[in-house]
């Protein structure tokens, strides 16, 4: 069997991420003690675009999890509003937040809408998010992150192949 015949043991576009944060079963027999995209710090290539001065103005942080990204960016100044469509993912992250002494608003929300957001972010960031979504939840994410971004805005989107899973 080569790579491209692989069958993903789990289809992202199918877990329910609030179970996954509660380190509840999502299939019979799996569980999860911690999401593998929680490293307790922010992406290193995330780290590097802010190095190389990629990230400016108010910045969004979709699909926060426990909110290492929004964290980092807020300590660095960045005014950041972190989302996540889990509730647990999103108290996580206030707890994490309120352990390092950093201010970030944290707020449920689905990714595919975005709703009471437009035109306010400078800089999205995204990372492991757009292969959790299914090719219509991609589309109207597509169209949310047009809207929710000012004219000019950037989008710094990291994703993973549907062969790496």
């Amino acid at each position: 069997m080569s790579n491209s015949d692989a069958v993903p043991r789990i289809d992202p576009t199918t877990v329910d991420y609030e179970q996954l944060y509660r380190g509840e079963e999502l299939f019979p027999g799996v569980v999860v003690q911690r999401p593998p995209w929680d490293i307790g710090r922010p992406q290193p290539l995330l780290t590097a675009f802010e190095t190389a001065g990629r990230i400016r103005g108010e910045v969004l942080d979709i699909g926060c999890g426990p909110g290492d990204t929004a964290i980092h960016l807020a300590g660095l100044g960045y005014r950041v509003t972190g989302l996540d469509v889990a509730p647990t993912a999103i108290e996580q992250a206030r707890q994490r937040a309120a352990r390092r002494g950093v201010s970030v608003t944290f707020d449920v929300a689905d990714a595919a809408i975005l709703d009471g957001y437009d035109n306010r972010f400078d800089t999205v960031v995204s990372s492991a998010l757009l292969h959790c979504l299914n090719p219509e939840q991609r589309r109207t994410h597509a169209s949310a992150l047009a809207r929710v971004l000012e004219p000019g805005g950037r989008l710094i989107q990291f994703c993973f192949t549907p062969a790496e899973h």
